[in-house]
C-alpha cells in the first residue's frame, strides 16, 4: 500500500507542477502568446493545462481507490 501512497503524491504533485508552470509562464510573460491574421491564438505551453488536469484527476482516482480498499479491509476484519 505504500506504493499507492507514493503514486498518489506523485500524480497530484505532477498535476500541480504542470498547472503551476503554466501559470508562472503567463504571470511573468515568459512565453509569448501570438495571434495570427486568421484570428487563431497560439500558446506555446497550452498542453500543460490538460495534462495537469489529467494528473490531478488520476491522483484523485487513486486516492479514492485506496479509500475503498481500506474500507473493504476493515469490513472483512470485523
Amino acid at each position: 500500500m505504500k506504493k499507492l501512497n507514493y503514486l498518489i503524491v506523485i500524480l497530484l504533485g505532477m498535476g500541480i507542477l504542470c498547472l503551476g508552470v503554466k501559470m508562472g509562464s503567463e504571470m511573468f510573460d515568459a512565453t509569448k502568446s501570438t495571434m495570427t491574421k486568421d484570428g487563431f491564438l497560439h500558446e506555446p505551453l497550452f498542453f500543460l493545462i490538460p495534462i495537469g488536469y489529467v494528473f490531478i484527476f488520476a491522483g484523485i482516482l487513486a486516492a479514492g481507490f485506496k479509500l475503498i480498499m481500506k474500507a473493504r479491509q476493515r469490513n472483512n476484519s470485523l
